[in-house]
């Protein structure tokens, strides 16, 4: 570089206000992340478990997803299929009117257009429209002694 173009450059900066000054900055500041999002970087691998294998993920366990919801069975043999789907292999059969606990809700095709919802059982997976959905009884808390002093006050 020529002189007369080094102290051009230098005269520019030296008329630089603190507003444009701060402005520059602050672009350039924030260019930095978004540059470091950008990158091309591979996910962590996935072992067999179908879970990231990174030391940071040793925390997440599979654990069983459950509704609060049992079903009741509404057609003689009625099939469990191994995934959810009417083309999936069936792997055993269940009788009317009993009560199994539903695991899971899942999208996949079924016989109804209207109607693609699944449960996950412990068995496999059934297709809702032969099922009853219910929700668990609980027998109320029998309460035998009833104080009638309000707490904090002498009886």
């Amino acid at each position: 570089m020529t002189r007369k173009l080094i102290e051009k450059r230098v005269t520019a900066v030296k008329d630089l206000s603190r507003r444009a000054f701060l402005a520059a900055a602050g672009a350039a500041a924030a260019s930095l992340p978004a540059a470091a999002i950008a990158q091309d970087t591979d996910p962590l691998p996935i072992d067999g478990s179908g879970l990231p294998a990174g030391p940071e993920y040793s925390f997440v366990q599979p654990q069983r997803a459950r509704l609060n919801l049992w079903g009741r069975i509404t057609e003689w043999g009625t099939p469990i299929r191994v995934q959810p789907g009417l083309g999936n292999e069936v792997s055993t059969f269940i009788g009317q009117n009993q009560v199994i606990p539903l695991l899971e809700e899942i999208r996949a095709e079924g016989t109804n257009p209207r109607n693609d919802l699944w449960y996950r059982v412990p068995q496999g997976y059934i297709y809702t429209d032969r099922v009853q959905p219910m929700r668990p009884y609980r027998m109320p808390q029998i309460i035998t002694d009833i104080t009638t002093t309000i707490a904090g006050e002498p009886g």
